[in-house]
Protein backbone atom coordinates (compact mmCIF):
# COMPACT_ATOMS: atom_id res chain seq x y z
CA UNK A 1 0.00 0.00 0.00
CA UNK A 2 2.87 2.39 0.72
CA UNK A 3 4.31 1.98 -2.79
CA UNK A 4 0.89 2.61 -4.32
CA UNK A 5 0.38 5.73 -2.17
CA UNK A 6 3.78 7.18 -3.09
CA UNK A 7 3.28 6.39 -6.78
CA UNK A 8 -0.17 8.03 -6.79
CA UNK A 9 1.22 11.10 -5.03
CA UNK A 10 4.01 11.39 -7.60
CA UNK A 11 1.50 10.97 -10.43
CA UNK A 12 -0.88 13.62 -9.03
CA UNK A 13 1.86 16.21 -9.06
CA UNK A 14 2.61 15.58 -12.74
CA UNK A 15 -0.93 16.77 -13.64
CA UNK A 16 -1.16 19.99 -11.63
CA UNK A 17 -0.28 23.22 -13.33
CA UNK A 18 2.41 25.26 -11.63
CA UNK A 19 3.56 22.36 -9.46
CA UNK A 20 6.97 20.90 -10.06
CA UNK A 21 6.71 17.11 -10.53
CA UNK A 22 8.84 14.66 -8.64
CA UNK A 23 12.02 13.78 -10.49
CA UNK A 24 13.05 10.66 -8.59
CA UNK A 25 12.52 6.96 -8.54
CA UNK A 26 12.26 5.28 -5.17
CA UNK A 27 13.02 1.80 -3.88
CA UNK A 28 10.90 0.64 -0.95
CA UNK A 29 11.71 -2.56 0.92
CA UNK A 30 9.83 -4.22 3.73
CA UNK A 31 7.67 -7.15 4.72
CA UNK A 32 4.07 -7.89 3.80
CA UNK A 33 1.37 -9.07 6.23
CA UNK A 34 2.48 -12.68 5.69
CA UNK A 35 6.01 -11.78 6.80
CA UNK A 36 7.50 -12.20 3.32
CA UNK A 37 10.02 -9.64 2.04
CA UNK A 38 8.91 -7.31 -0.76
CA UNK A 39 10.69 -4.71 -2.88
CA UNK A 40 8.91 -2.00 -4.87
CA UNK A 41 10.08 0.72 -7.21
CA UNK A 42 8.12 3.90 -7.90
CA UNK A 43 8.87 6.34 -10.69
CA UNK A 44 7.96 10.00 -11.34
CA UNK A 45 5.14 9.03 -13.70
CA UNK A 46 3.32 7.38 -10.81
CA UNK A 47 3.83 3.74 -11.74
CA UNK A 48 5.13 1.17 -9.30
CA UNK A 49 6.64 -2.26 -9.81
CA UNK A 50 7.35 -5.22 -7.55
CA UNK A 51 10.84 -6.75 -7.86
CA UNK A 52 12.84 -9.60 -6.39
CA UNK A 53 16.03 -7.56 -6.90
CA UNK A 54 16.68 -4.30 -8.75
CA UNK A 55 18.67 -1.08 -8.81
CA UNK A 56 17.98 2.54 -9.74
CA UNK A 57 20.21 5.45 -10.58
CA UNK A 58 23.35 6.00 -12.62
CA UNK A 59 24.66 2.77 -14.21
CA UNK A 60 21.71 0.82 -12.81
CA UNK A 61 21.36 -1.16 -16.07
CA UNK A 62 24.69 -2.92 -15.40
CA UNK A 63 23.67 -3.75 -11.85
CA UNK A 64 20.21 -4.98 -12.89
CA UNK A 65 21.74 -7.20 -15.60
CA UNK A 66 24.13 -8.65 -13.01
CA UNK A 67 21.29 -9.28 -10.53
CA UNK A 68 19.12 -10.93 -13.21
CA UNK A 69 21.92 -13.41 -13.95
CA UNK A 70 22.91 -14.20 -10.38
CA UNK A 71 19.79 -13.88 -8.17
CA UNK A 72 18.08 -17.06 -6.94
CA UNK A 73 15.00 -17.42 -4.74
CA UNK A 74 16.65 -19.53 -2.02
CA UNK A 75 19.38 -17.07 -0.97
CA UNK A 76 19.95 -16.40 2.73
CA UNK A 77 20.75 -12.94 4.14
CA UNK A 78 24.54 -13.33 3.81
CA UNK A 79 24.33 -14.54 0.20
CA UNK A 80 21.90 -11.74 -0.67
CA UNK A 81 24.19 -9.12 0.89
CA UNK A 82 27.17 -10.48 -1.03
CA UNK A 83 25.20 -10.47 -4.28
CA UNK A 84 24.09 -6.86 -3.77
CA UNK A 85 27.64 -5.76 -3.00
CA UNK A 86 29.06 -7.63 -6.02
CA UNK A 87 26.47 -5.86 -8.17
CA UNK A 88 27.52 -2.48 -6.80
CA UNK A 89 31.18 -3.34 -7.34
CA UNK A 90 30.39 -3.68 -11.04
CA UNK A 91 29.88 0.10 -11.20
CA UNK A 92 31.69 1.67 -8.24
CA UNK A 93 34.97 1.60 -6.36
CA UNK A 94 35.26 -0.87 -3.48
CA UNK A 95 35.20 1.31 -0.38
CA UNK A 96 32.99 1.74 2.65
CA UNK A 97 33.17 5.47 1.90
CA UNK A 98 31.38 4.95 -1.46
CA UNK A 99 28.78 2.41 -0.38
CA UNK A 100 26.14 2.50 2.37
CA UNK A 101 24.27 -0.65 3.28
CA UNK A 102 21.06 -0.98 5.25
CA UNK A 103 19.58 -4.42 5.83
CA UNK A 104 15.79 -4.52 6.14
CA UNK A 105 14.86 -7.15 8.73
CA UNK A 106 11.59 -8.02 10.41
CA UNK A 107 13.06 -6.66 13.64
CA UNK A 108 13.94 -3.33 12.00
CA UNK A 109 16.70 -1.70 9.97
CA UNK A 110 20.36 -2.58 10.45
CA UNK A 111 22.88 -0.07 9.11
CA UNK A 112 26.25 -1.63 8.37
CA UNK A 113 29.22 0.31 9.70
CA UNK A 114 32.19 1.11 7.49
CA UNK A 115 34.34 -1.18 9.67
CA UNK A 116 31.99 -4.12 8.91
CA UNK A 117 31.71 -3.28 5.23
CA UNK A 118 35.36 -2.70 4.24
CA UNK A 119 36.62 -6.28 4.87
CA UNK A 120 33.65 -7.71 2.98
CA UNK A 121 34.20 -5.34 0.04
CA UNK A 122 37.90 -6.24 -0.10
CA UNK A 123 36.99 -9.94 -0.15
CA UNK A 124 34.46 -9.47 -2.97
CA UNK A 125 36.43 -7.00 -5.11
CA UNK A 126 37.91 -8.78 -8.12
CA UNK A 127 38.98 -5.66 -10.04
CA UNK A 128 42.66 -6.62 -9.91
CA UNK A 129 41.85 -10.06 -11.37
CA UNK A 130 39.85 -8.48 -14.21
CA UNK A 131 42.70 -6.10 -15.05
CA UNK A 132 45.20 -8.98 -15.05
CA UNK A 133 43.00 -10.97 -17.46
CA UNK A 134 42.68 -7.98 -19.79
CA UNK A 135 46.48 -7.54 -19.80
CA UNK A 136 46.93 -11.24 -20.64
CA UNK A 137 44.52 -10.95 -23.56
CA UNK A 138 46.24 -7.84 -24.94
Amino acid sequence: YVARFIARTQQKYTHRGGVRPFGISTLLGGFNTDGKPELYQTDPAGTYYAWKATAIGKNSKSVVDFLEKKYTEDMDQDATLRLALKGLLEVTEASGKNIEVVIVQKSGLKWMKEEELDPLLKELDDTAEKIAKLKEQA
